[in-house]
């Protein structure tokens, strides 16, 4: 569920912003997010599941000149991670250290084939996801008022899930932002999102999933064009179907990631 909710805050901002980076640039950055999800199972008689989970992540982040486009590798250089949700541990996030990630930014700033290793590590697919707001179209040079719209799709499976994201996201130019003492640019995003698929509950086997959502986010990019950082929020409202219930079980969540750019 964790990697599910991650996604839905981050597409509040998701969407490449290298467009005006050097031909090779590194950049550092730590991901902070918490999810808090109710699961509703007041049709069983029973009192609800309240789920709250916090994770940071430090991630190094390089980009490189090659034939139709950039490279991408990115390492996961530490996570935390505290919380009660399903298929995730101390253990599993203990393991994701130093898991890498590599990937293509095409020339109209898409984000390709973004694969990592070990690949069935639930906190890297979270992790990924969390890369789609560093790596979003958010347009250096845009006039303030400007705006744009950019659509998104995710396919992940891991740990016997599997889940199909879509967004469609609208973004804004506010205006000129002082970034890390340096002069930048800020943005604002509206998303609306829908999730699709089944995902492996230690206690319930596999459930069948499906939800919408919405999120804003506010971000600036930095003079180099690279993001700067910034703050999503999202609420989605889902439902889980299985053949061990009767009834469909509704759940609601709310997140928040907050990126900050390091020296």
């Amino acid at each position: 569920m964790l990697r599910v909710v991650t996604l839905a805050s981050l597409l509040a901002g998701a969407g490449t912003l290298l467009d005006s980076a050097p031909a090779a640039v590194t950049a550092r950055y730590r991901i902070q997010s918490h999810t808090q999800t109710v699961v509703d199972l007041s049709g069983f008689g029973v009192p609800n599941q309240d789920i709250g989970v916090d994770m940071t992540a430090w991630i190094a982040v390089t980009v490189s000149d090659t034939t139709g486009g950039r490279v991408l590798h990115t390492v996961l250089d530490s996570v935390v991670y505290e919380g009660g949700a399903p298929n995730f541990s101390t253990e599993a996030a203990n393991s994701a250290r130093g898991g890498t990630f590599h990937g293509l930014l095409t020339p109209d700033g898409r984000v390709k084939d973004i694969k990592f290793t070990p690949p069935d590590n639930v906190f890297l697919a979270a992790v990924r996801e969390m890369l789609q707001v560093v790596l979003a179209r958010y347009k250096p040079g845009a006039q303030p008022g400007e705006r744009w719209q950019d659509t998104l799709e995710i396919a992940t499976s891991v740990a016997g899930s599997n889940t199909v994201s879509k967004a469609t996201v609208d973004y804004v130019a506010i205006g000129p932002e002082t970034v890390a003492g340096t002069p930048g640019q800020k943005f604002e995003s509206k998303a609306a999102y829908t999730i699709t698929g089944t995902i492996d509950a230690p206690q319930m086997g596999a459930m069948e999933v499906s939800g919408t959502g919405e999120g804003t986010g506010t971000h600036t990019v930095a003079a180099d064009g690279l993001y700067g950082g910034g703050t999503s929020t999202a609420k989605l409202n889902q439902v889980l179907r299985t053949a061990m219930a009767p009834l469909p079980i509704p759940v609601t969540t709310t997140a928040t990631t907050q990126v900050t750019r390091l020296p």
